[in-house]
């Protein structure tokens, strides 16, 4: 199941799917900084899902830390597809941040 929004610095974005919206961006995904929202097209696989989430997330970490100028769209997929492969690999990561965030370490 989507989330239903993911916080990127101090900036709430909601998580949506709304194919009409991306038809007209020629996208398969997209993130909307100054109405802060990601749009997510419709695809069967959930690994692509997830792949085009963390791309329009690597954009927003990008925004946050002010290093979106002059980055490519290969750059932004290639660290998105690198965080998603450590965290869908590394089930362990994942745990041990919850353990942390619920203050049980």
């Amino acid at each position: 199941m989507l989330p239903k929004y993911i916080k990127i610095g101090p900036i709430k974005y909601p998580i949506t799917t709304d194919q009409k919206q991306l038809e007209h961006r020629d996208a398969l995904a997209y993130i909307v900084f100054d109405e802060p929202e990601i749009i997510l097209g419709e695809t069967k696989s959930q690994t692509k899902n997830a792949a085009h989430l963390f791309h329009e997330i690597q954009h927003g970490v990008f925004l946050a830390a002010n290093m979106d100028k002059g980055k490519t769209e290969e750059e932004v997929t290639a660290c998105g597809n690198l965080w998603l492969t450590i965290l869908l690999d590394t089930p362990d990561m994942l745990e041990y941040l919850m353990e942390i965030r619920d203050g049980k370490t």
